[in-house]
């Protein structure tokens, strides 16, 4: 937590800020937005409180974005009483005024925010002279004033409101934000083309009851429940097994609308398992402050299912009526998607990732480094869809071939498109689908989004607040 600071001091802080507005006012003529937060207490900054005001820049830069008002100088002071930013603007007071306001009423948060608008002539615009709507109690629904000047709520009722309100939407902001790489992890497997045997933007592969509207259809009603997985990860204060527990209902939930969506095709069920995993996990490792890397990522998932695995695979025997899953297990002793999900995505970490990596730094385009990623795999794994299509010889045999053909191959995008519209053709013509392959590049991408888009927000993060 910050330093306490005395009321002396926060008397001496209005008045520097005062004269901040007044000099700048004078010096560039423009209507000025002072921006400030409504921090009950002796304590006015904090991590929380940074990461807050860091929002409220970014949400009044969007605002005055959109509404065509251009920023013409902006700074942001930091002091005991607490962060402040100033915005000077070539706009009318009034228009200012009006989207200041709509940006206080828009959420929980914004309420926390105080933005004044002073006019070129130094005239404070109030809400009153707009018809404002009075501000809110943050515990109550009467006027804020009203409370205030009566004492009405206790110091420390407003100060566990205040980090609550904060808390609270960061959390939401981040398993929405989760949720968002989950469903953009699927749009982008579903969009990379060629690929052998799989629904793409070209053709079916080797389906027939299913087509690239049917995984779009598919796609659309799964946010909602990898947001609640992942928020979940964010609140739970439970074990990592515990929280294995707490999102197997919303992973039913998330099936459940994939079957009504798609009529009940079942296009996601797989990859609904292994990324609503993944968005639990990422979500408590940001509970906990630490970084979204992939190895970070997979030893959670792997702590995830341990208890999961031991009792799926104990019961194997005697479950009715056996899934396609179970059987190879049975019959193969191959774990499929449960044990990849158990091993942290070995496979992912071992070939998706690195062969993605590696296309990008060769120049590739997303979709032919997705594609070479997505080869690199087929290469290697024991994919339960092809066993089960076509059985374990074939898939020895495609591997084989596969894995002669990727050897030396040079990383050009005619040569993987080459390969990848070939063995197209093939699976095609032999009904195979190598559909766990297809999966885990899913989960390549989306453990690639986590750890590059967590290392992009830091950044922006960090310049919003030393602008």
């Amino acid at each position: 937590m910050g330093s306490k600071i005395s009321q002396a001091e926060i008397l001496e802080a209005r008045e520097k800020r005062a004269a901040r507005q007044a000099k700048l006012i004078e010096k560039l003529g423009k209507t000025l937005i002072c921006f400030t937060l409504n921090i009950a207490g002796p304590i006015k900054v904090f991590p929380l409180a940074e990461k807050t005001f860091a929002e409220g820049v970014r949400i009044v830069q969007d605002q005055l974005t959109c509404a065509g008002i251009k920023i013409i100088h902006m700074e942001v002071t930091v002091g005991p009483a607490g962060l402040e930013g100033y915005f000077s603007v070539d706009a009318d007071p009034f228009e200012v005024k009006e989207i200041m306001m709509n940006i206080e009423h828009s959420s929980s948060l914004t309420r926390l925010f105080d933005l004044d608008v002073i006019s070129p002539t130094g005239e404070k615009i109030s809400r009153e002279s707009l018809s404002g709507k009075l501000r809110s109690c943050l515990l109550c629904d009467n006027p804020a004033h009203i409370c205030a000047g009566r004492g009405a709520h206790l110091p420390e009722e407003v100060i566990k409101r205040t980090i609550e309100i904060m808390t609270n939407y960061f959390q939401i902001q981040q398993a929405n934000w989760i949720a968002g790489l989950a469903v953009r992890s699927l749009l982008y497997e579903l969009s990379i083309s060629p690929k052998p045997g799989l629904v793409d933007r070209f053709n079916n592969g080797a389906h027939l009851d299913m087509d690239f509207l049917t995984f779009i259809d598919s796609i659309s009603v799964l946010q909602p429940a990898f947001f609640k997985m992942a928020l979940a990860g964010l609140r739970s204060m439970n074990s990592l097994q515990d929280l294995m527990q707490e999102i197997r209902f919303w992973g039913r939930e998330a099936e459940m609308a994939m079957r009504q969506a798609t009529k009940g095709i079942n296009t996601h069920k797989g990859i609904i398992f292994s990324l609503g995993i993944i968005a639990a996990a990422a979500g408590r490792l940001l509970q906990e402050e630490e970084n979204l890397s992939p190895a970070k990522v997979g030893d959670y998932c792997k702590e995830m299912v341990k208890e999961v695995m031991i009792t799926d695979f104990q019961q194997a025997s005697t479950k009715r009526p056996l899934t396609r899953g179970i059987e190879q297990y049975l019959t193969f002793g191959l774990t499929g998607i449960r044990g990849e999900v158990a091993s942290g995505f070995q496979s992912v970490q071992n070939y998706g990732l690195p062969a993605l990596k590696k296309g990008f730094e060769a120049g590739l385009g997303l979709n032919e480094a997705g594609l070479y990623s997505l080869l690199n795999m087929i290469a290697v794994v024991n994919d339960t869809n092809i066993i089960g299509r076509a059985g374990i010889e074939t898939q020895l045999e495609i591997q084989q071939i596969l894995g002669e053909k990727l050897y030396g191959l040079p990383l050009e995008e005619t040569f993987v498109l080459s390969l990848a519209k070939e063995l197209d053709e093939l699976f095609i013509l032999r009904n195979i689908s190598p559909g766990g392959s297809a999966d885990l590049l899913s989960v390549t991408f989306m453990l690639y989004f986590l750890e590059e888009e967590q290392r992009n927000l830091l950044i922006e993060e960090k310049e919003s607040i030393t602008t």
